[in-house]
């Protein structure tokens, strides 16, 4: 995430990690979720171009949206093939 938003010269928080409110069954409680907020107006095709960057350096196990009405990138972990147990 970082080396994409400093290509694009932008200033960015993370805004949610095991906090916040989420949707039941949310990623964000087990740890396998962010969200990173830019402060910045953005264009829709930055912002897609941001989800497709962090998208090509993370790999197909990771989903990646961007929601341009709030200008958040989340992020979460999620195999696409078995990586044995990741829990209890």
């Amino acid at each position: 995430v970082k080396e994409v938003m400093d290509y694009h010269v932008l200033t960015y928080e993370m805004s949610s990690a095991l906090e916040g409110e989420h949707m039941p069954g949310s990623l964000h409680f087990v740890g396998l979720a962010y969200d990173w907020t830019v402060r910045e107006e953005i264009t829709e095709l930055i912002g897609a171009d941001i989800r497709q960057r962090v998208k090509d350096n993370l790999g197909d196990d990771f989903d990646v949206l961007w929601d341009q009405e709030d200008r958040r990138l989340h992020v979460e972990f999620q195999p696409k093939r078995s990586y044995g147990r990741l829990g209890p």
